[in-house]
C-alpha cells in the first residue's frame, strides 16, 4: 500500500477522535491503521470506511507536532509512514468587559477597553475598532483583514486592557473585538461589542469675532 495524503492535512489537536481520511493506493479490505507522535507509542485505530484509494479513520491526536500514520494490509503489506503535523488547537476567545456591549454615552477622550485574559495567549492580544459591524473579521481570520478599522493594535503577553492614544469620534457607533495570540497565531475572534460615544459640544465661532477689550462686561 501507498500512502498520499491525509486528509485534512494538518489536523487540529484535539483530546477526543476526529475524522482523518488517509488517501492513497493499494488499500484492501481489513487493513489496520497507525498512527505515532513524536513521544509516546503507536495507537492502532479501526476505519470506519476502506476503499482502494481511501481509508476514513478517527484517532485521537492530542498532541501537536510531528505524527506518522501507517497502513498495513492483510496480507502483510506496510506502506511506508506518511509524517504530518498536528496544529495547536485555536485560542478560545475572551470575554469583553468595557466598553460594555450597548453602552452609550461613552467619553471619547477617556475610552479604556479592557477583556478576560485568555489561557495560551503568549503573545499578547489583538483589538480591532471599527464603525461598521461588517468590518471586523469572524472566526480565527487575521487582523490584517480590517481595512477599514479605525483602530488595529495589539498588546503585549499578560496586558487585557488598552487605551486609544488619540480621541474616538464625537457621538459615534463603534464596534470593537479582541482575539489571544500565541506562537502559532491567532486564536479565536471574542463576540463583537457596540458602543456609542458621548455628542459633544462644537464652538464653530463667537460673535463678534474680535470683541473689544473693555473694562465692563459686553
Amino acid at each position: 500500500p501507498t500512502i498520499n495524503s491525509i486528509s485534512p492535512p494538518n489536523p487540529i489537536e484535539n483530546s477526543a477522535p476526529q475524522p482523518i481520511t488517509v488517501n492513497g493506493a493499494q488499500f484492501q479490505s481489513g487493513a489496520q491503521v497507525s498512527f505515532t507522535p513524536t513521544v509516546g507509542g503507536t495507537v492502532w485505530v479501526t476505519p470506519s470506511s476502506i476503499t482502494s484509494t481511501a481509508i476514513q479513520v478517527s484517532p485521537t491526536l492530542n498532541q501537536t507536532g510531528a505524527w506518522a500514520v501507517d497502513v498495513k494490509n492483510p496480507d502483510g503489506g506496510i506502506a511506508v509512514p506518511y509524517g504530518f503535523t498536528v496544529a495547536p488547537a485555536a485560542l478560545s476567545p475572551p470575554t469583553l468587559l468595557t466598553p460594555a456591549n450597548g453602552a452609550t454615552g461613552v467619553a471619547p477622550t477617556m475610552t479604556s477597553f479592557s477583556w478576560t485574559a485568555v489561557t495560551g495567549a503568549t503573545a499578547g492580544y489583538n483589538i480591532l475598532i471599527a464603525t461598521s459591524y461588517a468590518a471586523l473579521p469572524q472566526g480565527t481570520a487575521s487582523a490584517s483583514t480590517c481595512g477599514a478599522c479605525v483602530f488595529n493594535t495589539s498588546t503585549a503577553s499578560g496586558v487585557t486592557s488598552w487605551s486609544p492614544p488619540t480621541p474616538l469620534g464625537s457621538g459615534t457607533v463603534y464596534f470593537w473585538e479582541v482575539q489571544g495570540v500565541s506562537s502559532s497565531g491567532g486564536g479565536a475572534w471574542s463576540a463583537i461589542f457596540s458602543f456609542t460615544t458621548l455628542t459633544l459640544p462644537t464652538i464653530n465661532s463667537i460673535s463678534p469675532p474680535n470683541p473689544i477689550e473693555n473694562s465692563a462686561p459686553q
